[in-house]
C-alpha cells in the first residue's frame, strides 16, 4: 500500500511539472519584437553572388529537366537555348548586385 501510495505521489507531482511547464509555454509574451540581430544580414557582397549564382543554376537545371520532358526535336532545342540565355541573364544580374 506504501508503495502504490508513493507511486501515485510521484505521477502526480510529474502531472503537476508538466503542467506548469505548458502554462509557461502559454504565458510567453509574444509581444516583443525579435532582437534585430536576428534580421540582419550577415553575407558579404561576394557570398549574396555565390548564393545568386547558385540559385540560377539550380533554375537552369530544373528549366533543363522540363525542357526534355515536355520538347522533342527542335523545340527542345529551342528550349535549351531560352534556357541557357535566362542562366546567362541571372548570372550577369548576380554579379551586378555585387557592384552596387
Amino acid at each position: 500500500m506504501h508503495k502504490k501510495l508513493n507511486r501515485l505521489g510521484m505521477q502526480a507531482v510529474i502531472a503537476f511539472i508538466g503542467a506548469m511547464a505548458l502554462n509557461a509555454h502559454a504565458e510567453e509574451d509574444v509581444s516583443k519584437k525579435d532582437p534585430a540581430r536576428w534580421h540582419q544580414e550577415t553575407f558579404t557582397p561576394q557570398e549574396k553572388v555565390q548564393i545568386l549564382t547558385k540559385e540560377a543554376n539550380a533554375a537552369y537545371r530544373q528549366a533543363l529537366g522540363d525542357c526534355k520532358m515536355n520538347n522533342k526535336g527542335k523545340e527542345l532545342l529551342r528550349c535549351k537555348r531560352e534556357a541557357k540565355q535566362q542562366l546567362d541573364e541571372d548570372v550577369k544580374s548576380a554579379k551586378h548586385t555585387m557592384k552596387n
